[in-house]
């Protein structure tokens, strides 16, 4: 009967031409024929054909269905390529909060049931587009993140079912990872002094330095000296380590005085900022002096009988006062030489010729 002359066709070496494994009446007319497929079934479209004759014995035979339809045996599971994973922070190896993280891989064939995990949890955000079998996934992430490398794994299946082999090269691969920074970064060492022979005094030409130090690389940091924005060719990190940073100011007649005032304001690579700096953390401050000191009560006499007279073997002294503490410098070379020394705003007497000048450098005319 029909039973026996329903058989499959080209269903691999073992069942080729072999009856199916069922074959059953629906009702009246119609019948069905199964059969279960084995890894020995020959991959791609799974023909068949039906043989069978009507009581009469007038025979007949079917090869393919009619609405055109097919079977495609796959029994390769799915692989995926090209996988990424970057970040829309301006540094793409790099994330902070806010940041959105996007993996992308490509299918070797169309796939389903795409899930995409980023520190254990799904993605929601994701997107397959069938015309190139590219897989798109995003996350934007939180303060609840853990710090660190940003680890994913992806599970996927072709049309078929067949599950795919997770990936994990990716993840351990240096060149293609994104790490997670949500930490402020923070100056550690914060100096400043002038190039001055006293480095806690500046006057005008004097080059005022910031020295900083911080506890991970930062970007270029924004410095403000004296009330002044330092452009950023005079903010250096010569070792190139992000660590270290140099600012520097040449003083101005327009600078304010007194105790050099700076602001500094910046960023880790991931763009988190740290707490804007205002003081230094060890060492001196810098005080600005533009005014020249004041000489007044200014005498000169003879230890003549005649104090306004002198003659040789006679010695000269002249008396002054300064406005500010003063220090002394090398007369010219005719005249005696004295070592500098600090007139700490005293009336002073000293048998020379006396060059005064104001603590921060600048002359005074008397």
């Amino acid at each position: 009967g029909i039973r026996d002359l329903v058989r499959s066709r080209g269903l691999g070496d073992v069942y080729k031409r072999q009856p199916v494994t069922t074959v059953y009446n629906i009702s009246g007319n119609r019948w069905a024929g199964k059969i279960t497929i084995t890894s020995s079934f020959n991959e791609g479209v799974l023909p068949f054909s039906i043989d069978c004759s009507d009581r009469a014995g007038n025979n007949t035979s079917v090869t393919e269905t009619s609405d055109g339809k097919y079977v495609l045996f796959d029994n390769t599971p799915p692989t995926i390529s090209d996988i990424s994973i970057t970040s829309s922070n301006a540094n793409d190896t790099l994330a902070m909060v806010g940041d959105i993280i996007t993996i992308e891989f490509k299918g070797s064939e169309p796939l389903k049931d795409i899930e995409v995990k980023i520190f254990g949890e799904k993605l929601a955000n994701s997107s397959f587009n069938d015309a190139d079998s590219i897989c798109t996934a995003t996350y934007t992430m939180t303060g609840s993140d853990p710090q660190g490398i940003i680890t994913f794994t992806i599970d996927f299946k072709d049309l078929a079912g067949n599950q795919g082999e997770q990936p994990t090269y990716n993840i351990n691969d240096v060149s293609g990872r994104v790490r997670f920074d949500n930490e402020k970064p923070l100056l550690t060492t914060i100096t400043i002094k002038s190039d001055y022979s006293d480095t806690t005094l500046a006057k005008a030409g004097d080059i005022i330095t910031l020295s900083l130090t911080s506890n991970e690389p930062i970007q270029r940091p924004d410095v403000t000296i004296c009330g002044n924005d330092i452009v950023s060719d005079s903010i250096t990190n010569p070792s190139s380590d992000g660590l270290n940073w140099f600012a520097t100011h040449k003083v101005t007649e327009t600078d304010p005085e007194g105790t050099a005032q700076f602001v500094i304001v910046y960023s880790d690579l991931a763009g988190n900022s740290g707490t804007p700096a205002f003081a230094k953390t060890e060492g001196f401050n810098v005080k600005v002096d533009l005014t020249p000191p004041n000489l007044f009560n200014i005498s000169i006499a003879s230890s003549n009988a005649i104090p306004s007279k002198a003659r040789v073997g006679d010695v000269v002294t002249i008396t002054f006062s300064s406005s500010e503490p003063i220090d002394l410098i090398k007369a010219p070379t005719d005249t005696i030489v004295w070592p500098s020394v600090v007139i700490n705003g005293w009336s002073v007497r000293r048998t020379a010729l006396l060059t005064p000048r104001g603590i921060a450098g600048r002359h005074s005319t008397p």
